[in-house]
């Protein structure tokens, strides 16, 4: 905890999605221990109730001075009740959550604004014009990599207030436990975090792949739920049948040779399971998250799409993943990998876990700012 006669301070953190309050998870019990109350707030209804998730579930020891509210994202006068209703002293953004109105109303009336896992894309430096006031505004951007700490300094950041700290994604998945009972081995093969522009492509290499290998198992897993439907009427039209996961009986054993990921939250546990795994969104997108896989130890295929992931790329790339060009080679690969076990393929974990500490790097930088006022 703080020592005694620390001035207490008051912290709003907000991320997009589900995805970004997973990476807060770490900086948020970190900020709680220390004793500062926390209103956090998220863009998407699944980010708010992981919030509440997470409070109900008492991951913070002290819930009573933590709370969940909706965030003032575009409006003048909500952003100057919240102020007040939250006494917010440090608005803590996740990402590139840069909303002008929110960052103008409170930095106006004293309030100090981070952007922790700071990212900042071609499009972001496109819209110069609309955030660079914004950009002058922040008291600190914690940068994933040195191109976004060049790119946030371009965009209009002071340069004594960039720094590189890393992603809180990696760290936060690279400091997990391992399940102390991971499945035994269920697939041969995961496509994850599926995008409908990956569906054509992969169902065609899926055809494939099964006519060189008939008895093996593989799982799709859709970013996105609704997408099943879709994803099974086009699979007939190639003559593959795939079942849902959550309606085989006892999928240990299973004897499918395609099933659907039909359920939110079990991706990560079930990469244990798979010898290998390729990542969708990754070929005609802006990424999707890596380490996930690379942290269950199967080997690990990605497309060239890596703009959203470039920290995890970069240790990725160096470690033992596997970049590839299109769907038919990411196929192709997998087919080859087979042959090799499961450690031979696998990104080094060990060297992974080396680059961890971004939380608290992080921490450090959000203390040094609180306490310098």
């Amino acid at each position: 905890m703080r020592q005694a006669g620390a001035i207490p301070t008051s912290i709003w953190v907000h991320g997009a999605s589900l995805g970004d309050v997973h990476a807060l998870r770490a900086l948020t019990k970190a900020l709680h221990y220390k004793g500062y109350s926390l209103t956090l707030s998220a863009s998407t209804l699944s980010g708010q109730t992981r919030w509440r998730e997470l409070i109900a579930s008492h991951f913070f020891t002290g819930p009573s001075s933590v709370q969940v509210c909706k965030a003032p994202l575009l409006s003048r006068y909500q952003a100057q009740r919240c102020f007040k209703e939250s006494k917010a002293q440090l608005l803590i953004l996740e990402l590139l959550e840069v909303w002008p109105t929110w960052i103008k109303t409170w930095t106006a009336v004293g309030a100090q604004v981070v952007v922790v896992d700071g990212r900042v894309s071609p499009r972001t430096l496109n819209a110069k014009f609309l955030l660079r006031s914004s950009f002058t505004r922040l008291s600190l951007f914690l940068a994933q990599t040195s191109l976004d700490a060049s790119r946030a300094i371009q965009m209009g950041c002071s340069p004594d207030r960039v720094h590189v700290c890393g992603d809180a994604k990696v760290d936060s998945l690279l400091t997990e436990n391992i399940p102390s009972d991971p499945h035994k081995k269920m697939f041969d093969l995961i496509l994850g975090c599926i995008r409908p522009k990956d569906e054509r492509p992969m169902l065609l290499e899926i055809n494939s792949y099964l006519r060189i290998k008939p008895n093996h198992r593989i799982l799709i897993a859709p970013r996105h739920l609704e997408r099943i439907t879709k994803i099974q009427r086009r699979a007939a039209k190639y003559d593959l049948n795939i079942s849902r996961l959550s309606t085989l009986r006892n999928y240990v054993n299973l004897q499918h040779q395609v099933c659907v990921l039909d359920g939110y939250g079990m991706l990560a546990q079930l990469y244990y399971s798979t010898h290998c795994a390729i990542i969708g969104g990754t070929f005609f997108d802006r990424g999707q998250n890596l380490i996930e896989a690379a942290r269950a130890g199967c080997g690990l295929i990605y497309g060239p799409k890596l703009e959203h992931q470039r920290a995890q790329a970069e240790l990725v790339n160096r470690h033992g993943g596997h970049l590839v060009s299109s769907w038919r080679e990411a196929m192709s690969l997998a087919l080859a990998l087979q042959d090799k076990t499961r450690k031979e393929i696998a990104v080094n974990f060990e060297v992974l876990h080396q680059h961890t500490g971004v939380v608290q790097r992080q921490l450090k930088m959000i203390e040094a700012l609180i306490f310098s006022r």
